[in-house]
């Protein structure tokens, strides 16, 4: 059995705001010292329900600090909303993630489900499994190959290629 920590990245009901990134790195850290397996953050913009908008940190942004400041933990989105990012600049986020990790990125990817956050940002909902499906035929070819070349309905990569890919194939 693997264990691991789910940051709290969204808001602290003490605070009235999410914690200070101190306080992640402190939790991270110690996952990392005490034998946990992995260290986990939702990727969401904001929560909004009932006219109640409530904030979050940046999911990818504190999981690449966090795989910059511990050494052995497993680091992921659980998960990420492909939606919300050019699936070919996915890509390449997460080869760097994965190199500022040194290989210890798991990249889990879904297709978002919270449709406050897609309007309040100006990301589509409608088809968002189509839009899902292309993307993963450019993100997918991009990881496992560094090529992709694919034009649909709603992505397009033209003889995308990821340099430098990372330091796992």
């Amino acid at each position: 059995m693997k264990i691991g920590l789910m940051l709290p990245l969204g808001e602290n009901e003490r605070l009235g705001r999410p914690l200070p990134f101190g306080h992640l790195r402190a939790m991270a850290v110690a996952a990392d010292e005490h034998g946990l397996d992995s260290v986990w953050g939702a990727d969401h913009l904001l929560f909004r329900e009932e006219g109640k908008t409530e904030g979050i940190h940046e999911c990818w942004t504190v999981l690449t600090a966090v795989a910059a400041v511990t050494r052995r933990v497993q680091v992921g989105p659980l998960v990420l909303a492909l939606p919300f990012r050019n699936p070919a600049l996915t890509a390449k986020m997460a080869a760097a993630l994965d190199e500022v990790g040194a290989g210890r990125l798991v990249l889990g990817v879904g297709c978002g489900w919270h449709q406050p956050e897609f309007d309040a940002f100006g990301y589509p909902f409608s088809n968002r499994v189509g839009r899902f499906e292309e993307a993963i035929q450019i993100l997918g070819p991009l990881l496992r190959t560094g090529r992709a070349d694919f034009a649909g309905r709603w992505h397009e990569a033209r003889d995308a290629e990821l340099l430098p890919r990372g330091p796992r194939p």
